[in-house]
């Protein structure tokens, strides 16, 4: 890219620039970048999904988990092995469980975090504006 290209590039970006500023329709017309709006998205995937859906389903069936204790008899041998330790109500209780923990983080999903995944996009705008300044102004 040439220092003219590089000058045509930066001014077309707003200084400073916005969260707003994606919205409006000379940005997206001019400034729409894939990189920076995947990674807006894959802010979305892991923070919304990892952090604020699955993990906090997660720690709640490990607590109940805890609270729901399995009853081992040294007496009864079918009690100290793994495969015989949980009765199959037991365990198809545990499995609804786990069923309801996650399908209560899949309807979480999408509910939060859209200002991260926005402030992501823009830290990336701003890489581009700071190599295209950078560029056009000799530095």
């Amino acid at each position: 890219m040439s220092r003219a290209e590089a000058c045509l590039q930066y001014y077309r970006y707003p200084d400073p620039l916005t969260v707003a500023d994606f919205y409006k329709p000379e940005f997206k017309a001019n400034c729409w970048c894939r990189d920076c709006v995947a990674r807006h998205e894959e802010e979305h995937k892991i923070k919304d999904w990892l952090f604020d859906s699955l993990r906090p389903e997660l720690l709640r069936f490990y607590d109940w988990c805890i609270a729901h204790t399995i009853q081992i008899d040294c007496n009864r041998s079918e009690s100290i092995h793994c495969r015989s330790a949980l009765s199959k109500i037991e365990r198809t209780s545990y499995t609804e469980e786990w069923t309801r923990r996650i399908d209560a983080a899949v309807s979480s999903f999408g509910q939060q975090a859209e200002a991260d995944a926005e402030s992501e996009e823009k830290r990336c705008y701003e890489e581009i504006i700071d190599a295209l300044k950078a560029k056009c102004f000799g530095q």
